[in-house]
């Protein structure tokens, strides 16, 4: 059967999650999708389907140093004061460099055989820089990080006011894919 060539894929598939976030340093939602058409964080998904994220990080103004920078994608059973689950992760220990900005995948996964203990505190940077847990969602999705040890050079560029300050910047762009 030949290759259909009239459907394709849109340019700008997936959710936008986090759009130029400003990396927090203290353990934070990275959501920027506050005034937009998908609700906010967390993101609610079907049990069991899986996430494919991209997490890219950027450096904006006169970043000089960086000691850590992490992404987590995190899942709940859906219970609102429940704990919220690692699925995946991925960090950085240095100052990007925009022209080869580092870019990760993100993926939940598929049910399979897979036991695992949630031990990294809130807040505090996974044991590894890449990382996954093998699970299904449970039921809602978000992504949380932070940046430490984040030192300002002296720079004599200018920014705009509408633009996000000086350090360093994540986007992610999440699929969900639902069980078929």
């Amino acid at each position: 059967m030949p290759y259909d060539t009239t459907v394709r894929p849109s340019q700008v598939d997936g959710i936008l999650y986090a759009n130029a976030a400003l990396m927090p340093a203290a353990e934070g939602d990275l959501s920027t999708m506050i005034n937009t058409a998908v609700p906010r964080s967390p993101l609610f998904v079907g049990a069991g389907s899986n996430a494919t994220a991209t997490v890219v990080f950027t450096a904006q103004g006169a970043l000089a140093a960086l000691s850590a920078a992490y992404v987590v994608m995190q899942t709940q059973v859906g219970d609102e004061n429940g704990p919220w689950i690692d699925v995946a992760w991925c960090g950085i220990s240095a100052v990007p460099v925009n022209t080869n900005a580092p870019t990760f995948l993100l993926a939940s996964g598929q049910f399979g055989p897979n036991a695992f203990q949630q031990t990294r505190l809130a807040g505090t940077a996974p044991s590894s820089t890449l990382g996954s847990n093998v699970t299904g969602l449970g039921g809602r999705l978000r992504f949380v990080g932070k940046a430490t040890g984040v030192n300002f050079g002296s720079s004599s560029s200018s920014m705009s006011s509408a633009t996000v300050g000086p350090g360093l910047l994540v986007t992610i762009r999440c699929k969900i894919q639902g069980l078929r």
